[in-house]
């Protein structure tokens, strides 16, 4: 079976910080079980770790731009890792 992953931002009220922030996390789907992973020894920047809603929605526009498109491709970069290494023989 092929696992899938992707980036997910926990939207929901009680997983936000005291500034409204939304946790970001890597979610791993194999065999219709999900996983969630914490991201913050694979990132480059720890404020990336927490967006505001207008961030998330600015990071997953079809054209992110400045800050946010140095964020969508970090993101990218993660979920691609994350690809290879489920691909590795064991």
């Amino acid at each position: 079976m092929e696992a899938t992953a992707r980036i997910f931002f926990q939207k929901a009220p009680a997983k936000r910080t005291v500034n409204d922030l939304c946790p970001v996390k890597l979610c791993v789907t194999c065999k219709q079980e999900r996983r969630y992973y914490s991201i913050s020894k694979q990132i480059k920047k720890n404020e990336w770790l927490f967006l505001s809603e207008e961030d998330i929605i600015s990071v997953t526009d079809k054209s992110p731009r400045g800050k946010f498109r140095d964020i969508f491709f970090e993101y990218e970069r993660i979920k691609k890792d994350a690809q290879d290494w489920k691909k590795r023989p064991y």
